[in-house]
């Protein structure tokens, strides 16, 4: 089973661009020189399944879920993290889904840039997700309150919508603690009843 690594450049830790090019720093690496943060593996989780929206993700303790229609919302205790999970986009043909996963991207981001006082990407790359080809953006959004987030954007090609997986967390919080967590929720995301 193929692990997402999400860069500690998305939550806040390190951002190292130099020539268009970015290097990160996986938890592991993190976490296993420190010792202060569990990995996702040993994070204890309950199986969400959203029968409406079609997918089923593992939520880490001490999360709760909201729904809205198709769309779950998960948020810990003092909503340092929140991570929201839904159906995003048109299907394509296999030939066109790269292209239509940029465009499921772009309608994330321009919600984002509706709804925030400003939108900045610092990066994308691609993994797999659920055995899918996926792309992951982050960046930084500060409110209209002037407040500043971090974000992750994991979209997952899938028939007969995409889905987004959508992290918000605090430019205070521990990324050690918050990376575990994060990926605790992307490699556990699975769509159901859907072909690859």
């Amino acid at each position: 089973m193929t692990r997402l690594r999400l860069p500690l450049a998305a939550i806040g830790v390190l951002a190292l661009v130099a020539a268009g090019l970015y290097a990160y720093l996986t938890a592991r690496d993190t976490v296993g020189s420190t010792g202060t943060a569990p990995t996702a593996s040993h994070l204890a989780t309950t199986r969400y399944v959203s029968h409406r929206g079609g997918f089923s993700v593992r939520v880490p303790h001490g999360y709760t879920s909201t729904r809205n229609g198709r769309t779950t919302r998960f948020a810990n205790r003092h909503k340092t993290v929140v991570v929201t999970i839904g159906p995003v986009g048109s299907p394509a043909g296999r030939a066109r889904r790269d292209r239509a996963v940029r465009k499921s991207t772009g309608k994330v981001l321009a919600a984002m840039r509706h709804g925030y006082r400003r939108t900045r990407v610092l990066g994308h790359r691609h993994d797999r997700v659920d055995g899918r080809k996926s792309l992951i953006t982050y960046g930084r959004v500060r409110t209209h309150e002037h407040q500043v987030l971090r974000f992750v954007v994991v979209v997952v090609p899938a028939k007969p919508r995409d889905y987004a997986i959508t992290v918000f967390t605090a430019a205070r919080t521990d990324p050690t603690s918050v990376l575990p967590r994060v990926e605790a929720f992307a490699n556990s995301f699975h769509v159901r009843g859907a072909a690859h």
